[in-house]
């Protein structure tokens, strides 16, 4: 089998953690996955500056390069992204953002909806280009995977390691919940106009298991045949 190494861009730590499970269904060399430490799309020169950005972060690593890789893969948190504006509520009493299914609560709204906009022309722009495969977790990780929508900061590196001890013993279950949570929609493309749709970028959904339909080929014998 041909080999491809693969490089998994993530937001932070516990993503990291949660998001390495992927690795047991190939070669682990094959996966290498690095945290950003922050949710470089709400910067707004990100799409144009994408492979510096990159390229920093790997610095720091000390360990790749950004020509190491075969494909470069982000895995984002849509958070709301899509939502209408109007439907961004103020609440002074808040001390951080609050996702429901219809709404987005917060205390300023007008940084956020700057945030929302760079978010939404680098997704756009990432999109287009083709040169770095992004794929999305709705409202986060947490929603997704673990149907809490809005967790506790301190929470997330447990629930990221009961994902991971979950279904790293189970990676058979583990395409199962890709599948679930996937929208019923046939193509990567369609996806992602499915989540930019209505408030769909509020719901629990994730588009990460075409990214495993595109790569079923470098996949360990026993889990291709699960994604079918």
């Amino acid at each position: 089998m041909s080999k491809k190494r693969c490089l998994f861009l993530v937001e932070g730590a516990t993503d990291r953690q949660r998001f390495s499970v992927l690795q047991g269904l190939f070669d682990k060399s094959n996966l290498v996955i690095i945290p950003f430490q922050t949710d470089i799309l709400t910067k707004k020169s990100y799409a144009s500056r994408y492979k510096t950005n990159i390229s920093e972060v790997l610095n720091k690593e000390k360990i790749y390069d950004f020509d190491d890789f075969d494909e470069i893969v982000q895995i984002i948190d849509t958070d709301g992204c899509f939502l209408s504006d109007n439907l961004i509520q103020t609440d002074r009493s808040v001390t951080s953002i609050k996702y429901t299914t219809t709404s987005i609560i917060c205390e300023n709204p007008e940084p956020l909806k700057q945030q929302r906009e760079n978010k939404r022309n680098n997704i756009s722009s990432i999109l287009k280009s083709g040169k770095i495969k992004l794929y999305y977790v709705s409202t986060n990780a947490e929603h997704a995977f673990d149907g809490i929508q809005n967790p506790q900061n301190r929470k997330k590196p447990d629930l990221a390691l009961k994902m991971y001890a979950k279904y790293s013993k189970n990676l058979g279950a583990l395409i199962i919940k890709l599948k679930e949570i996937s929208p019923d929609v046939e193509t990567f493309e369609e996806s992602w106009s499915f989540i930019m749709k209505d408030n769909n970028s509020l719901q629990a959904y994730s588009n990460i298991i075409f990214w495993l339909l595109e790569n079923a080929e470098f996949m360990k014998e026993e889990y291709k045949a699960l994604l079918v």
